[in-house]
């Protein structure tokens, strides 16, 4: 009886590791995806920021400076550059 007993609870405990392992392993790629979705978000910011200064600095040098200020939507610009 203890015996059966036994292999129960190392089966239990052989199941439960293996459970562990899984989540382990589902929590590493949650976690490797969110990064990734991070990278690209923070990648596509970096992007527009850019586009953002050279059409600013563009605006402030006076190239085609107005025309960049009709452009742009109101929200990219301080109330600095609209003043």
């Amino acid at each position: 009886m203890l015996e059966f007993y036994l292999n129960g609870l190392n089966a239990i405990f052989k199941v439960g590791t293996i459970g562990c392992n899984t989540m382990k392993n589902f929590l590493l790629i949650v976690l490797l995806v969110c990064l990734f979705v991070a990278y690209v978000v923070e990648a596509n910011a970096r992007q527009a920021l850019a586009l953002m200064y050279l059409m600013r600095s563009r605006m402030f040098h006076g190239m085609g400076g107005g025309l960049f200020q009709r452009l742009m939507p109101l929200y990219f610009m301080s109330e600095a550059d609209l003043l």
